[in-house]
């Protein structure tokens, strides 16, 4: 009969060279798993699609892209561009766009009024919560005439991204 001690170290050491195995050949194994990872390893992927899904809207396919965030430093406005992710949908009901707005007041994002255009038939809001900002930017589609098509339908977009100091600050030349 083998001995207790025995036992538990060849187990430790098949846990050991099975957790090893998974790490070096894990990859070639399971590739599939490997892109999901990647795809959604980030914060702000996680969050986008966290918000596809709760807010129940089919958007186009995430895609890598740089924005402008407005920010103030040293008393003055000055644009960041942020490196992230977005997507886009068209044909957006005003409920719709509601439960994106709502996706971010949920999830504890504050509006910041450095990042909020709006016009007549257009407008932005921006979004932040730690070092995540994101813009969502609206237009309401407008018939040849230029009005408002029935129902009024949007086409939206939504941009995030991390904003970290080493993002490239753009200094609006000053007219002094």
């Amino acid at each position: 009969m083998m001995s207790k001690k025995f036992v538990i170290v060849a187990g430790i050491i098949l846990v050991v060279l099975a957790a090893a195995g998974y790490w070096l050949f894990g990859s070639k194994l399971w590739p599939g798993r490997q892109e999901q990872e990647q795809e959604l390893g980030d914060e702000v992927s996680v969050l986008l699609a966290t918000l596809e899904q709760e807010a129940d809207i089919g958007f186009s396919k995430a895609k890598l892209l740089e924005f402008n965030w407005n920010a103030s430093a040293e008393g003055k406005i000055k644009t960041v561009v942020i490196s992230g992710r977005g997507f886009e949908i068209y044909d957006v009901s005003g409920e719709e766009q509601a439960r994106i707005d709502s996706f971010f007041y949920d999830k504890g994002f504050e509006v910041d009024l450095y990042n909020i255009a709006a016009g007549t038939v257009s407008g932005a809001v921006g979004y932040k919560k730690d070092n995540l900002v994101c813009v969502v930017s609206g237009q309401i589609q407008l018939d040849e005439s230029g009005l408002p098509l029935e129902g009024y339908k949007r086409d939206i977009q939504v941009k995030c991204g991390e904003n970290n100091d080493s993002s490239e600050i753009i200094i609006p030349p000053s007219g002094d």
